[in-house]
């Protein structure tokens, strides 16, 4: 594993903001932002939670999936550094270096700058929907019409993949565009992924949660939500959000990515047993979560929505090994009545799904 103690330091990059410990540093040639694993104090702290968190490891092994999948992320390697704490010296911290993206001319325009510059009212620490609408998808005194729509097109499908993460903290600070001198913006890629994959989980008290369904499926239905708002101010919980299919832009979002996850299943698998330094357990741990998130949150939409009638898109370059016509079947409504089986609003959701997909047979 890479020591990024000695490494040179990077004066361009020593101020990084943000909640963990950074350090920018130079390695190979390129410039890098190295976290730290963050102390989870003491009076925040419970048997499920570990003295430090586990964000580094998260950082890495989301954004590789992202790659995985054949979408632009943030380059991660993966090492430690040796530091001191108030408790110990010189200890070996597990660290990840994060690839500075940003080309020679461009700055990362945040989205909350963005807000900052363009909306009438001062934006809070999560978006609204409202106020992604109001920014996104429209020409802006930023982005053309063209560049907008491809922006929140972005949003949308970075949000599917938080859904299948769990990431609780995808505010307004943890995604951007990168705008150039002459006013030129690009989609930056998706970065700052170290909320997902329940960072702050002990090693200890996983096989407890791995043994026990209702504790996985509490995992899901109730924490974590996103870090987006609806119109009453409560964040957007991801499975009633998604499973409702009522933003259009998020539906087609899931159309386009769950084909892609799924088809990916077993090089994602692959990838999480090699990583070096993550234990046996957590790597089960992150496994078994991402494999019940995709199958609760992201598997049970997508066959509603295809139930209903939605297109769905499939990339040509992905290796899934199915067609549209094998989607809209009577096993994929079985399947659907399977995996939503043990809620009476949803199994009533079937129904009325399987009684137009009837009708329209």
């Amino acid at each position: 594993m890479i020591d990024f103690t000695n490494m040179p330091f990077d004066y361009k990059g020593s101020n990084y903001g943000g909640s963990d410990r950074k350090r920018g540093i130079i390695y190979d040639g390129k410039r890098y932002m190295v976290k730290v694993s963050d102390r989870i104090e003491t009076d925040t702290r419970n048997s499920l939670k570990d003295s430090y968190s586990n964000s580094v490891y998260s950082e890495y092994v989301c954004c590789h999936i992202l790659q995985i999948c054949g979408y632009d992320a943030q380059n991660t390697i993966l090492g430690q550094m040796i530091m001191d704490t108030k408790k110990h010296k010189d200890m070996i911290m597990p660290a990840v270096a994060c690839e500075n993206f940003i080309p020679e001319g461009y700055t990362l325009m945040e989205f909350k700058h963005m807000q900052n510059a363009l909306s009438e009212n001062a934006p809070g620490r999560i978006p609204k929907i409202t106020e992604i609408y109001e920014l996104l998808g429209n020409e802006n005194a930023m982005f053309s019409k063209e560049f907008s729509e491809k922006a929140l097109k972005q949003y949308w499908e970075t949000f599917i993949f938080d859904a299948y993460f769990g990431n609780f903290d995808r505010h307004g600070n943890n995604w951007g565009y990168l705008i150039s001198e002459i006013g030129e913006a690009k989609l930056a890629p998706i970065y700052d992924c170290g909320s997902c994959l329940y960072p702050q989980i002990s090693d200890e008290a996983i096989p407890d949660i791995l043994n026990n369904p209702e504790a996985i499926r509490q995992r899901i239905d109730v924490f974590p939500k996103a870090a987006l708002e609806l119109e009453d101010k409560t964040k957007v919980q991801y499975r009633n959000f998604i499973n409702s299919l009522e933003n259009k832009e998020c539906t087609e979002a899931l159309l386009k990515v769950y084909p892609i996850i799924q088809s990916k299943q077993k090089q994602i698998n692959n990838f999480i047993d090699g990583v070096e330094g993550i234990s046996d357990i957590r790597k089960e741990f992150y496994k078994t979560m991402l494999s019940e998130r995709k199958t609760l949150i992201l598997e049970s939409a997508y066959y509603k929505a295809i139930a209903l009638g939605y297109e769905t898109e499939i990339e040509n370059d992905t290796d899934a090994e199915y067609d549209e016509d094998s989607l809209v079947s009577d096993d994929m409504l079985e399947k659907y009545n399977n995996i939503l089986q043990d809620s009476v609003s949803e199994k009533f959701q079937y129904n009325k799904v399987k009684s137009q997909y009837d009708i329209e047979k």
